[in-house]
């Protein structure tokens, strides 16, 4: 069974108790989290206790050596992608390179924003979860 990487809208719905059924069936997974999915849930916690909750989501990726770190080729193909299917780099950068991240690792993405997915995950052949 392939790995799998959680998307950023799928950590914020479980946050936010959505999404749990979808989440109890992936606990015999393999689950990885690329950095990129940090910086993005702390660039929205707005207060102690949402940053407390995610370090303590976070944590386990790292003691576990799960986190998925992007190299300068892994930019260089997001920047390829963004090119071809002409999108420009601010709006869907993090999208992208979290597609290119979960190639780099053989795995399955979940997301429930999947209509952001499918061009990127189209392109470089990842099947795509969603919780929706």
């Amino acid at each position: 069974m392939k790995p799998i990487v959680i998307d950023t809208s799928v950590w914020i719905d479980w946050a936010r108790g959505k999404n749990e059924e979808s989440l109890k069936s992936l606990h015999r997974r393999m689950i990885y989290m690329p950095s990129v999915v940090i910086m993005e849930l702390l660039a929205g916690a707005r207060d102690k206790y949402s940053k407390k909750t995610i370090k303590s989501t976070i944590d386990p990726f790292i003691k576990h050596n799960r986190i998925v770190n992007p190299g300068l080729k892994d930019f260089a193909k997001a920047g390829e992608i963004l090119s071809q299917l002409e999108w420009p780099a601010s709006k869907k950068s993090n999208d992208v390179l979290i597609a290119v991240l979960t190639r780099k690792i053989g795995a399955q993405i979940i997301t429930s924003n999947s209509r952001d997915f499918e061009p990127v995950c189209k392109l470089l052949n990842i099947n795509i979860l969603n919780t929706s």
